[in-house]
């Protein structure tokens, strides 16, 4: 199975077919060149140094000493000369082999990344919870390696066949006899690499799994620094650090000394191979069944064949690794998008009434047997502000994936603008709705950068009146447009972070605005200050305000209030203070009293 997969990465060699082809010709006649030279050099003991280069060595008596010295040194010189230009020849295609497979192999793995960086943009948000960011890290770099230099690999495999069959036949040529010897060392070659492939696979699929367990830990380990000095923890985690690091250490080790077990056994068996096809070979020079020349040649041509397997010994020795990456690397690029094979998904008209409704939607996450939502129905059909309030756990952000799309409800129905959200293609919804977080990110760049991310056309004095709006007047006064944000906007407060995320969504001028818990960096006042601002500029639009503050949402036209996976209360502020008990409740723990 994994090695259909391998077969869908045939793709990217295709955009270098030409290339290719030309590469593999080179190839070709770079190993032709390379099985010539053995023949050339026994015809230069056997005659050009025995026979004093003539070829009938019976005309040896009707010449001079001179004459024959002359005729040597030109046999010697003219095959010396040949022998020169096959080399050079070698040489000056091997180089164009190199170039080629490094412009091969850069264009693949730009490719690869491409390709699986869009396909995780436009994952379902269920398959980002699957995948852990350390993990898509490790396939988008290592694996992309691993599956690039496989492909380049199988695209080399044309050289061993090469070599194999043309130095049989050569040393065929040359030896009939020891050809025994070669089979011999071909069948222990071939023994060994069999053996050591079975060995390494399921160790290697180990060490992936460690690599992403590994990148996860030092991950948290760095952005959780400040918290794990805050508690005086650094032993613990560095204790748990090398207990994974051992671990990845020990099964590493294992695979590397199985990997360097190949190539010095091949080596043993190829220098006793080659010791005993000299014994040999001097016994048959000796009763002149064979001559000096045919001995080396066949040697050389034993060494190339036995050199062939230690190839394709590297290559199998390197194959279970990389088919590990394969096959990670393929769950992510050839994942489905079920909701992309979906014919004549309806876009989202601009002007679609601000209508979100629920009809008895549970839901639940995958391998889960509890529901975290449960017989959900609301409509929220009006121009104005909601709130959406509940205490931590109650499923209020599932129920916000559920209204933007990134997950698709177990049970029940989901419209947005009376469209059912399971037709609605998703890209139309993203335009539409605007979704601020309480863990919005930032990203490396300027302010001005940040904010026109939704719309690049934007003004610079629409950025300003946004920026005003969102009570960061006097932080772009005195910083400007152009103050650089650093990775994950670690040089501005958590209050500062969230308002230039929510202007940004002001920027990107959607008919409905969700902001999950974004004023919680935020102190009252500036809090109070701010929803005014808000609720007065995006008069035309649907707020939904989602908390666990009361002062967030108590003056919301519609309030509805989620305890435990289900709807509680639905009304205004003082309508769910005379009929919901759990929203009474958090008006007394959180106000005090009630008013």
């Amino acid at each position: 199975m994994k090695y259909k997969k391998l077969l869908k990465f045939a793709k990217y060699l295709k955009i270098f077919s030409k290339e290719i082809i030309f590469m593999f010709l080179a190839i070709v006649l770079n190993q032709v060149c390379s099985l010539i030279l053995p023949m050339f050099m026994s015809r230069l003991v056997d005659v050009g140094i025995r026979r004093n280069g003539i070829e009938d060595f019976s005309s040896k008596i009707f010449l001079s000493e001179q004459e024959i010295l002359s005729i040597q040194s030109n046999y010697i010189i003219k095959t010396g000369l040949l022998m020169l230009g096959v080399t050079l020849t070698i040489v000056f295609i091997s180089i164009y082999i190199n170039c080629k497979m490094a412009k091969i192999s850069s264009g693949i793995s730009s490719a690869l990344r491409t390709d699986i960086f869009h396909k995780v943009m436009d994952l379902p948000y269920e398959c980002i919870d699957k995948f852990s960011p350390s993990s898509l890290i490790t396939r988008l770099t290592n694996d992309v390696e691993h599956v690039q230099a496989l492909i380049l690999m199988f695209a080399q495999m044309i050289i061993p066949p090469i070599v194999m069959i043309g130095g049989i036949i050569m040393a065929l040529n040359t030896g009939f006899s020891m050809m025994w010897i070669t089979i011999l060392g071909s069948m222990v070659s071939g023994s060994l690499i069999f053996l050591c492939f079975k060995i390494l696979m399921p160790h290697l699929k180990i060490v992936q799994k460690l690599e992403d367990k590994f990148n996860l830990m030092v991950k948290e380990q760095l952005t959780g620094i400040v918290t794990i000095r805050g508690f005086n923890n650094q032993k613990f985690e560095e204790k748990r650090f090398e207990e994974l690091n051992s671990k990845f250490a020990n099964i590493s080790l294992f695979i590397n000394k199985i990997s360097s077990f190949i190539s010095p056994v091949l080596t043993v068996s190829m220098n006793v191979l080659t010791a005993l096809a000299l014994w040999i070979g001097a016994n048959k020079i000796n009763d002149r069944s064979m001559e000096l020349g045919q001995v080396i040649a066949f040697m050389q041509y034993t060494v190339m064949i036995i050199g062939a397997f230690v190839m394709i010994s590297f290559m199998v020795s390197m194959i279970p690794r990389f088919m590990v990456s394969v096959e990670r690397v393929s769950e992510i690029l050839y994942f489905p998008n079920d909701y992309k094979n979906i014919r004549n998904l309806k876009k989202l008209s601009k002007k679609f009434e601000s209508n979100i409704e629920f009809e008895n939607v549970s839901f639940k996450y995958a391998g889960a047997s509890e529901y975290v939502l449960k017989n959900i129905s609301f409509s929220l059909n009006f121009i104005g502000t909601i709130g959406i309030i509940g205490t931590t756990g109650s499923g209020k952000s599932t129920l916000l994936k559920l209204m933007l799309g990134l997950y698709s409800p177990t049970s029940g129905n989901i419209k947005i603008g009376e469209n059912n959200i399971n037709e609605l293609d998703r890209t139309s919804i993203n335009n539409s709705i605007s979704y601020v977080s309480q863990k919005d990110s930032l990203f490396s760049g300027t302010v001005s950068s940040n904010l026109r991310i939704s719309n690049p056309e934007v003004t610079d004095e629409e950025l300003l009146e946004v920026l005003k709006i969102v009570q960061l007047e006097e932080f772009i006064n005195k910083k400007g447009l152009n103050f650089k944000i650093l990775q994950s906007g670690s040089n501005v407060s958590g209050g500062q972070k969230q308002r230039l995320c929510l202007a940004r969504s002001l920027v990107k001028k959607s008919k409905i605005y969700i902001l999950d818990d974004v004023f919680s960096g935020l102190d009252f006042k500036t809090e109070h200050n701010l929803k005014n601002s808000l609720i007065n500029y995006l008069k035309e639009s649907q707020i939904i305000f989602v908390s666990q503050r009361i002062g967030t949402v108590k003056d919301a036209n519609k309030i509805i209030v989620i305890d435990q996976g289900e709807i509680v209360g639905m009304g205004n502020h003082q309508e769910l203070i005379q009929k919901c008990e759990v929203y009474k409740r958090m008006v007394i723990l959180q106000l005090g009293r009630i008013f």
